[in-house]
């Protein structure tokens, strides 16, 4: 029952268990983990929001069971809101099922109890830990790094999304940003925050997914450099609808007019009367000139 580790005389990739170290935003610290499930494990604890922070390697629990004490130590201890404090055991399904762990933590969880505890949970590492695509969607969450001027990505990503109706696809918002190669860091660390959420949140974050916008959209001030620099296609479409359709039929009847003073300095070539005695030049065929006069007719041109 204690917490399995691992053993630095063999190497990693002859046994399950694999420590190391976890930047934790929560305890705002490294933390150590024993084993890979110890570590998906943390990764859940920072992603989950009510988790308001967790200790690894919590002290010994002292419990009794026929009539005898043990002393264990198990893998997680975390707090939730309302003083809640639940100690956590982190054990491989085939080691709950061989050792017949789960008869042996119901008598164990009373002691939690007169620990101080709220709760002592049994968690099973296939069915609750590594679980798809809610393991995958924390892990994506949690390890992507805010860059330097991720305050204006986040205003691209915002301000795209809420133009676009406060929801869309993954994809079509990953286009409409402008961020090429950031978008999507940017947008998941965004997930990540609780700005935007998934509107299903037991699908994989990916292209297909459909994300929904919280809170009010974004204010751009006027002299935002940072946005200027990040997002400059972004401060069009910010405009009123109004002053848009105005803009478009300004520009419409700048290219209408253009278009008729190309084609009135035109027809006067077509139409304009040569020196006197000569034929009307009427269509782009060349027409001789004659001493004698001619008439139009239905059928073209005739000398009388």
């Amino acid at each position: 029952m204690n917490r399995a580790k691992s053993n630095p005389d063999i190497p990693a990739r002859f046994q399950s268990n694999c420590s190391g170290f976890f930047p934790s935003a929560k305890n705002r610290r490294p933390i150590t983990y024993a084993n890979l499930i110890e570590r998906d494990f943390a990764v859940l604890l920072e992603d989950d929001r009510d988790v308001l922070g967790y200790d690894a390697a919590p002290e010994p629990l002292i419990w009794s069971h026929g009539g005898a004490k043990w002393t264990t130590a198990f893998e997680f201890s975390y707090r939730l809101p309302g003083e809640r404090r639940i100690l956590a055991a982190v054990k491989a399904s085939a080691t709950i099922v061989k050792f017949r762990l789960a008869e042996l933590y119901r008598a164990a969880r009373a002691s939690a109890l007169e620990a101080g505890f709220s709760d002592l949970k049994l968690l099973y590492s296939e069915r609750e830990i590594r679980a798809m695509p809610r393991l995958a969607n924390a892990e994506m969450k949690v390890f992507q790094r805010p860059p330097e001027n991720h305050d204006a990505l986040d205003l691209a990503v915002l301000s795209a999304l809420h133009m676009g109706g406060g929801r869309m696809s993954l994809r079509r918002l990953r286009r409409r940003c402008g961020l090429e190669a950031n978008a999507y860091r940017a947008i998941v660390r965004l997930i990540a925050e609780g700005a935007v959420i998934a509107a299903d949140p037991e699908v994989l974050l990916d292209d297909d997914a459909e994300l929904i916008a919280r809170g009010r959209p974004p204010v751009v001030r006027q002299n935002s450099t940072d946005f200027d620099k990040i997002a400059p296609r972004l401060t069009e479409p910010r405009r009123p609808l109004t002053e848009l359709v105005g803009r478009l039929t300004e520009l419409r009847g700048r290219r209408a007019k253009r278009q008729t003073q190309r084609r009135g300095d035109r027809r006067p070539a077509r139409h304009r009367q040569t020196i006197a005695g000569g034929p009307a030049i009427v269509s782009r065929r060349a027409v001789a000139i004659a001493p004698n006069s001619f008439r139009a007719t239905n059928v073209g041109w005739r000398s009388v």
